[in-house]
């Protein structure tokens, strides 16, 4: 009895977020065909499947640029945070100069940023 209850509490747990998974992706595909999206900015998922299918050192490289890409910039990210924090912590003029700023850029939308940041730097390991 106790197993047949943890397979449901089991089912109930995992089924909703796969359904939704599955709906994503399908509405992603259907988006792509009736609006003709091209496919190199917005590639249905099934060109994606099939690229994979034909080619997985591709995506295996570029998982691995990614995730290099991905541990540097934490680590610099954490480095320079962690500093900046610290002086901001320990420096009254420095705190009363700088957190007025910082409370301000807590505004600005994420994406925004981002895309300012990829116009700067653009989309190498490396800044223009």
């Amino acid at each position: 009895m106790d197993k047949k209850f943890r397979l449901r509490d089991g089912l109930s747990a995992t089924l909703p977020p796969l359904l939704f998974g599955i709906g994503v992706i399908a509405l992603w595909e259907l988006w792509t065909i009736i609006t003709k999206a091209d496919p190199r900015l917005f590639p249905p998922p099934s060109d994606v499947a099939n690229a994979f299918i034909e080619d997985p050192s591709l995506y295996i490289r570029n998982a691995k640029t990614t995730a290099i890409e991905m541990v540097l910039g934490f680590g610099v990210g954490a480095v320079v945070g962690i500093a900046l924090g610290l002086l901001v912590t320990y420096s009254k003029p420095l705190r009363r100069a700088v957190y007025p700023w910082l409370v301000i850029s807590q505004t600005i939308p994420i994406p925004a940023v981002a895309a300012v940041l990829v116009t700067w730097f653009g989309f190498s390991i490396l800044p223009k």
